[in-house]
């Protein structure tokens, strides 16, 4: 995972991205576990790791990344928690988004 475009080297095409997870998983080369299945405290260690990730990251800087609007749309209790932070320890996060844009 990048926060800048970098050149791809080697890839595979896959046209149901679905059936691929599926397939993969039958073979034992993936593990899809569920989120209803998991425990409060696995979801809460899956929770911190994203918030290290975008932390160490500084997105706060680069908002419209695509990593940075996954995370505020499908975790925005996570983002929101990230721009708390950035705000007690730092500039306000509109400094710091204006401040990149410069």
């Amino acid at each position: 995972m990048a926060t800048e475009p970098i050149k791809v080297k080697k890839y595979i095409k896959v046209d149901n991205a679905y059936k691929w997870f599926l397939e993969s998983a039958e073979q034992g080369k993936l593990v899809i576990g569920k989120y209803e299945d998991k425990s409060e405290q696995e979801l809460n260690n899956w929770y911190n790791m994203i918030y290290n990730y975008i932390k160490e990251k500084e997105m706060i800087k680069i908002p419209d990344c695509s990593y940075a609007k996954f995370v505020k749309k499908k975790l925005p209790l996570v983002w929101e928690r990230y721009e708390k932070e950035a705000q007690y320890f730092g500039k306000p996060v509109r400094e710091a988004n204006d401040m990149n844009s410069k």
